[in-house]
């Protein structure tokens, strides 16, 4: 979850025209766009490995949500098993005052786009 958030914090600064570490952003985005993709793919398995189906093979639903029945549990602990999963990346490194546009001059993102990158992607 934690590459999520960079993600999103990552892909804000990305929107800012000619920012200095723009290539460093777009490493970076790169390599946590194919850990989500990932991500996103396990827990597809995981839905259709658990979820109750219908006759012809589509998802039974409760309302909105995909109905597990008695296969919740096993649902529920195989999702948080994923989301406790560790994974090492390399992710490209820049200091806070690296930040600047095409003119030099620095660029000062606000704090929530910022926050999930102190201390991962933006150091000291």
């Amino acid at each position: 979850l934690k590459a999520i958030e960079i993600n999103k914090s990552l892909s804000h600064l990305g929107d800012i025209n000619d920012l200095f570490c723009s290539y460093e952003i777009a490493e970076n985005l790169a390599e946590l766009t194919d850990i989500i993709s990932k991500f996103e793919d396990d827990r597809e398995k995981l839905i259709d490995k658990y979820v109750l189906k219908n006759e012809d093979g589509s998802y039974k639903t409760k309302g909105d949500q995909n109905d597990f029945g008695k296969e919740h549990k096993d649902f529920d602990k195989g999702i948080i098993d994923l989301i406790k999963e560790e994974i090492e990346i390399s992710l490209s490194t820049f200091k806070m005052k690296d930040l600047k546009d095409g003119q030099g001059k620095a660029v000062k993102p606000p704090a929530n786009v910022i926050k999930g990158l102190i201390g991962t992607i933006i150091v000291k």
